[in-house]
């Protein structure tokens, strides 16, 4: 009864629970990796909105999604985007690309990693934090990596939520006490020294019996 009331509160306040989203996907997770979806696509736009807004391109400009980004899912983006956007990409740089490298998304507290345009780019990497209340997301604020991209592209993704087994390592069983008395080397006592000046007197024996000659 509560877990039917709990979702019913979510879609009259909301408009629907927001899922757990990562994209790319991290290996062993079980958050959803579709970047077509409602939640995925209102993040992005208002993260596209307050990157274009500090880092403005001069004219027409591209958007790149992440991998699997459908024909229809880029031209609503587009078109809820400032003037300019739609343009597409080329090998040549004239026109500007804002690549949304990453998403993540935890109910209502989302990051979206975005790289401007290369003319355009700080020195360091724009992560755009989000958080949502009733009037849909926006902008809580945003972080530049002091790092290299590609290093801060991997420091700004969720961590894997699993962690390997410790590896243990087999331990001798301990010996009991009575066992370690049994095993004990007799004390041999002090060392004996001989003194090569003292003559030794040695007694003549045969077959282990003591003979005189």
């Amino acid at each position: 009864m509560m877990r039917p009331l709990i979702l019913f509160t979510c879609l009259v306040l909301l408009g629907g629970c927001s899922p757990w989203v990562n994209i790319p996907a991290q290996r062993g997770d079980l958050a959803s990796h579709d970047p077509n979806t409602s939640t995925v696509h209102k993040a992005v736009t208002v993260a596209l909105k307050h990157t274009l807004e500090q880092y403005p391109p001069a004219g027409a400009y591209a958007v790149i999604m992440p991998e699997g980004a459908s024909t229809q899912t880029m031209a609503k983006l587009n078109a809820a985007l400032p003037e300019g956007a739609g343009a597409t990409a080329d090998a040549t740089g004239r026109i500007p690309v804002y690549r949304v490298a990453s998403i993540r998304i935890r109910g209502w507290d989302g990051q979206v990693d975005i790289i401007p345009p290369a003319g355009l780019r700080p020195k360091r990497l724009p992560s755009v934090y989000l958080d949502h209340d009733l009037s849909g997301w926006y902008v809580r604020r945003t972080h530049l990596w002091n790092m290299p991209l590609e290093r801060a592209l991997q420091l700004a993704r969720p961590a894997p939520r699993y962690e390997a087994p410790p590896v243990v390592e087999p331990q001798p069983e301990p010996i009991p006490e009575a066992d370690m008395h049994e095993h004990a080397q007799p004390d041999a006592g002090e060392p004996q020294f001989i003194d090569e000046n003292q003559p030794i007197e040695i007694t003549p024996q045969k077959d282990g019996v003591k003979w005189e000659q």
